[in-house]
C-alpha cells in the first residue's frame, strides 16, 4: 500500500548517557577492563605457556627469555597504565632504579611522563635487562605482536577479547576502587586534565555502593 506507514526502529548506543536536556556532557559506562586477579593469573599463565612450549620443542634454553619478556610486558602494562605503543618503546635507560621511577615518552600527548615504580617491578626489570644484556629497548616487538601476547595471555586464563588498553582501564578502576583520588589516577595515566579521567571513571561510585551494600539483607530469610 502506498500510504502504508513504515516503522522505523531507532537504537541509541549504550555507550553514551545524556546528561539533562542540553546534552552537554557524556559519561561512558565502565569500560572493558582487566581485573587485578586476572592480571596476576595472566603473568603466571604466560610463563607456564612458554615452559610447556619449550619442553615440547626440546628448547628449554629459550624458555627464560620469552617467559620473562611476555610476563614483564604484561606487568608493565598494568603497573604503568601506559598505552601499548609507549610500553613497546621502553628502554632500559628509562628506569631509575635508585629513585624507583620510570620516565617515558607519551606519543599521544607528545611529552615525557614520570611515574613511581614499586620495588618488585624495579627488581624484575633490572634482572631482565642484566640477564639478557639488554641496554636499549626492553621488547623486541611492535604493536601487532603486543596485541597477540595479551590476547594469548587472556585466553590462557579463559578470558577472550582482551587487548592492551584493557590493562590501562583495569589499573584506573583498581585504583579508584582502592580509594585513590581521581586526580592521582589522572596523573598516573598521564591524562591532560582530570576531566578525561572523570569521563571514564567517575561513575564507579555505583559499583562502590554495590560493594558496600553486598552484605545487606533486603528480605527476611523466611516468607510469610
Amino acid at each position: 500500500m502506498e500510504d502504508e506507514k513504515k516503522i522505523i526502529k531507532v537504537e541509541y548506543p549504550l555507550t553514551k548517557i545524556r546528561q539533562g536536556k542540553r546534552n552537554e556532557e557524556v559519561i561512558n559506562p565502565i569500560p572493558q577492563h582487566v581485573t587485578f586477579d586476572q592480571y596476576n593469573k595472566m603473568r603466571e599463565a604466560i610463563k607456564m605457556y612458554w615452559l610447556v612450549k619449550a619442553e615440547k620443542r626440546g628448547r628449554k634454553s629459550t624458555f627464560p627469555f620469552f617467559a620473562l619478556r611476555d610476563s614483564l610486558f604484561i606487568e608493565l602494562l598494568w603497573v604503568t597504565g601506559g598505552r601499548v605503543t609507549d610500553i613497546c618503546q621502553l628502554n632500559a635507560k628509562d628506569f631509575d632504579f635508585q629513585a624507583k621511577t620510570l620516565t617515558f615518552w607519551i606519543e599521544k600527548a607528545n611529552k615525557f611522563h614520570t611515574i613511581t615504580i614499586d620495588v618488585e617491578t624495579c627488581l624484575t626489570v633490572r634482572d631482565y635487562t642484566a640477564n639478557f644484556n639488554l641496554q636499549d629497548r626492553l621488547f623486541n616487538f611492535k604493536r601487532v605482536q603486543a596485541f597477540k601476547i595479551v590476547r594469548r595471555a587472556g585466553e590462557l586464563i579463559g578470558v577472550k577479547g582482551l587487548h592492551p588498553h584493557t590493562f590501562r582501564h583495569g589499573l584506573a578502576i583498581y585504583l579508584r576502587m582502592s580509594g585513590i583520588a581521581l586526580d592521582i589516577i589522572s596523573r598516573r595515566l598521564g591524562h591532560a586534565n582530570i576531566g578525561i579521567t572523570m569521563k571514564f571513571y567517575q561513575n564507579l561510585s555505583l559499583e562502590e555502593i554495590r560493594t558496600e551494600l553486598k552484605d545487606v539483607k533486603w528480605k527476611s530469610d523466611t516468607t510469610t
